[in-house]
């Protein structure tokens, strides 16, 4: 399993730079479709992958579908944290760093 993190950012010519929700909405809903856990943050959407090239196949299909949608270009950024010696489970990254905190933020 792999935890890929990746964010769009759609180009329309002549349409408000604060609109990009929809569009952001059909990157997602590719990996949604797959049927990946994902998490959709403020900053990027986080989901988790068998393998890094079926992840790298998802968020190339986002990127198509945002196209798809109208945009004219799209800017994507891909993070990919692959761990062989044990499983990643993304739930369990975050709560990881907030037990250290004392258990909360």
């Amino acid at each position: 399993m792999v935890v890929i993190s990746f964010y769009v950012v759609p180009i329309v010519p002549g349409a408000p730079a604060a609109s990009a929700s929809s569009y952001v909405a059909e990157a997602v809903r590719v990996i949604k479709e797959r049927g990946y856990k994902f998490v959709v943050t403020p900053a990027s959407t986080v989901f988790e992958a068998p393998s890094v090239r079926e992840g790298l196949v998802a968020v190339a299909e986002a990127v198509e579908a945002v196209l798809k949608a109208g945009a004219a270009r799209v800017i994507a950024e891909i993070k990919v944290d692959v761990r062989v010696d044990k499983p990643l489970v993304m739930e369990e990254m975050p709560r990881k760093v907030l037990e250290k905190l004392g258990g909360g933020l």
